[in-house]
């Protein structure tokens, strides 16, 4: 469950909304809250963050015993695994770096019919922290 997010500079189709159709903080906070209190009332755990379980899944057993671990996707269970994104704007997490291709269709074709890298931004992640740091940013 994600909250939406307006950005019709970005979207064309968002650009048809109004201002005035769309929820404002509070009631969006609101939603959220009832939807947390409907799910959990159905049996569901809330792992955090937008993410529910049932009570026998991996990831609520693991949030209980706090081993849940949060990648850039969302949470896992397996939070040592390499991950290959493949495709427009997908994301990848190899080791200490994670990479985003293009979001550019061609560019994206571009880079995989001569074997290049089409990775458009990569990030080193800290070792000591296993955080992101802002300073380790390189555009490519």
């Amino acid at each position: 469950m994600f909250s939406y997010a307006n950005i019709p500079s970005r979207f064309a189709a968002q650009r048809k909304l109004k201002d005035e159709w769309l929820p404002n903080a509070d009631e969006k906070w609101s939603l959220m809250k009832l939807a947390i209190e409907k799910l959990c009332n159905f049996g569901y755990d809330f792992t955090g963050m937008y993410n529910f379980a049932k009570p026998g899944n991996k990831l609520s057993i693991a949030q209980k015993s706090g081993d849940l671990q949060r990648k850039f996707q969302g949470y896992t269970t397996k939070g040592s695994c390499d991950l290959l994104g493949l495709g427009l704007s997908s994301i990848s997490a190899i080791g200490h770096s994670f990479s985003q291709n293009t979001k550019v269709l061609q560019q994206l074709q571009s880079h995989t019919d001569s074997s290049t890298r089409s990775g458009k931004r990569c990030q080193l992640i800290s070792r000591r922290y296993y955080s992101w740091r802002s300073d380790s940013r390189v555009d490519v």
